[in-house]
């Protein structure tokens, strides 16, 4: 299985647990262990991105919004490859076929 979508299921996996602890806000931070957040890489990632945004007393919040972006981002990435793939493969046909 690609790297990439491996990545991209443990980070949803981790913010399905901010949202699930209802940590979208600097009021409702919480701690990775309150979390159950165990994975050190991905998390670190999450905050590079400003998705995850630490504030202090090892606590964290999910930025939804950037959350949305980030992940809207990656949808369109994956939309505009596989339409490339569609037309070459067209191409492809097409030219096998004159």
């Amino acid at each position: 299985m690609n790297p990439a979508i491996i990545i991209l299921a443990r980070m949803k996996k981790i913010i399905r647990k901010f949202h699930a602890h209802n940590a979208i806000t600097l009021e409702n931070a919480q701690t990775k262990e309150e979390l159950g957040i165990k994975t050190y890489l991905i998390f670190q990632k999450l905050i590079a991105n400003k998705i995850v945004i630490p504030v202090g007393n090892n606590k964290f919040y999910l930025d939804v919004e950037t959350e949305t972006k980030h992940f809207q981002r990656i949808r369109q990435r994956m939309f505009f490859v596989l339409l490339a793939v569609i037309i070459i493969l067209i191409v492809l046909a097409i030219t096998n076929n004159l």
